[in-house]
């Protein structure tokens, strides 16, 4: 079952208590047009480029951030209130939708290895999983930076930090809306 963010409703939310975190029990959430406006976070000097990409560090997964339409940052924000609400921790909430100068953004995981990896696929092409198929085409579609994508993303669960406490939020699918390349001029021809 999935939902809109725009119209999604969290009435039937659950939150289940796994170990030291909350797992989400929510239907699949679908927004039909976000952009990618920094790319896909292979490395950074908090997360060093995992196992599967070549480097050392043991994640399964990649994170981007996502810029999303004000109907989809209100929708998430009800859903940080559900979440808010519900959970048992006893922690300050920090919210997924962070605003600056008019845009939204959320930060969202692409699991790469795992039970659950992330599916995806450019346009109309095969939906795929896995390093093998991702690799190339964040390297061909310079981390997806600058794109736009359709995404099915799944509440995954709380965790609490540090006297903090948020969602972790997990992409289940995403289409890279794909576009005309790049025509470079000679100049000096």
């Amino acid at each position: 079952m999935t939902q809109l963010i725009e119209t999604a409703t969290f009435a039937e939310l659950e939150l289940k208590i796994r170990g030291k975190f909350e797992n989400v029990n929510t239907p699949l959430l679908i927004m039909q047009d976000c952009s990618v406006p920094f790319g896909a976070d292979l490395d950074s000097i908090y997360s060093p480029l995992p196992v599967f990409a070549g480097g050392t560090a043991a994640r399964k997964h990649l994170t981007m951030q996502l810029e999303i339409s004000e109907a989809a940052a209100k929708g998430f924000e009800l859903l940080d209130a559900a979440c808010s609400e519900r959970s048992t921790m006893a922690s300050k909430w920090v919210p997924i939708v962070h605003s600056f100068e008019g845009r939204f953004i959320i930060k969202v995981r692409i699991n790469v290895e795992g039970s659950r990896p992330t599916a995806f696929r450019v346009g109309e092409g095969e939906l795929q999983t896995g390093w093998e198929h991702l690799g190339p085409i964040l390297a061909e579609h310079s981390n997806l930076r600058g794109l736009s994508l359709k995404v099915a993303l799944c509440p995954q669960y709380i965790w609490s930090v540090s006297g903090n406490r948020g969602l972790t939020m997990s992409v289940e699918q995403f289409v890279v809306q794909a576009r005309a390349p790049v025509v470079r001029i000679d100049h000096f021809a």
